[in-house]
């Protein structure tokens, strides 16, 4: 191989790099989503049982959230998604051993629910298959959301 055409020790390190970045982008991104799920089993579980009465419940918000709109699920999405943020913000930390702020957190994951609300909208508004949505939606998170991370919350 030619001298010219090897790639240089830089050009090599920034793959890695961005490699890294990106599968430490995808882990917080499961670890969101694995809470979000145990959050859901945790809120269907107490939804459905017929232990706690009604006033308990109504406590909970149970009969506030439930209409099947967009909102609703953003907000349902959201709020399960909420215990994995520090979480993700310690697996986001090993990208330049700072942990990112709060306050650049918190916007990402305002962004997040936007995105979640216009996919929902989209999907109760139209008759754009769900899965399409989904695989849309999925694929602009992992490439977008990850340029977002690199310039605007992993920031010093």
């Amino acid at each position: 191989m030619p001298e010219r055409d090897r790639p240089g020790p830089d050009e090599e390190g920034r793959v890695g790099t961005i490699l890294k970045h990106y599968l430490l982008f995808v882990a917080s991104l499961l670890a969101g989503a694995a809470t979000m799920c145990i959050m859901c089993f945790g809120y269907l579980t107490l939804r459905l049982s017929t232990l706690e009465p009604r006033w308990m419940k109504s406590i909970l918000g149970y009969d506030v959230i439930d209409y099947g709109t967009p909102w609703q699920w953003t907000f349902n999405i959201l709020l399960w998604g909420s215990p994995a943020l520090p979480m993700c913000r310690w697996i986001l930390g090993f990208i330049d051993g700072i942990r990112p702020r709060w306050r650049r957190i918190t916007e990402a994951y305002v962004l997040f629910g936007l995105w979640i609300y216009v996919l929902g909208f989209l999907a109760y508004r139209t008759d754009i298959d769900r899965a399409v949505l989904a695989a849309t939606g999925l694929a602009i998170v992992l490439t977008v959301g990850f340029v977002y991370m690199r310039r605007r919350i992993i920031v010093p």
